[in-house]
């Protein structure tokens, strides 16, 4: 993995951010996501918030992106609310242009009871509980069998 390589963590993650982009750029998902899984675990250990939280959701975006509608939503939820908890702002020019496509067309694949649900249960994540749910954590928010088809 790259970002052990290098002794300069802080530019790890950014180029690995970069990286993403490029891959997401491309439509090449699955190179996206372990990009974007890297960078994580990297800001992670730096303790990087800020980049931290924009990575949780350019990494929502890609999970939507692999049907799995729900998962995305409660990343995109807890990233959100991460940002308003820490005062953060999100990095990108255009936060809505990015995520709003993918909310929506994650909004348009589920009930609207599950839509609100799952929404409202994003915010209440912790920073760690949102990285271990991004890894695939299945623990931290429990659900139906119909739920766990679109997770």
């Amino acid at each position: 993995m790259l970002g052990w390589e290098l002794e300069d963590k802080a530019l790890t993650a950014y180029i690995l951010g970069r990286l993403g982009r490029t891959a997401l750029n491309q439509s090449e998902l699955n190179r996206e996501i372990a990009l974007w899984e890297e960078s994580l675990t990297v800001l992670e250990v730096l303790g990087d918030t800020d980049h931290l939280l924009e990575v949780l959701s350019f990494l929502a975006g890609a999970t939507q992106a692999t049907g799995k509608p729900v998962r995305a939503i409660r990343l995109f939820g807890a990233a959100q609310g991460l940002r308003e908890a820490t005062g953060l702002r999100a990095q990108d020019t255009d936060p809505h242009s990015f995520s709003e496509r993918f909310l929506t067309a994650a909004r348009s694949q589920i009930e609207e009871e599950m839509w609100e649900r799952t929404w409202q249960e994003g915010p209440t994540m912790t920073i760690e509980d949102a990285v271990a749910y991004a890894f695939g954590d299945q623990g931290v928010h429990p659900r139906s069998s119909k739920e766990e088809n679109l997770a």
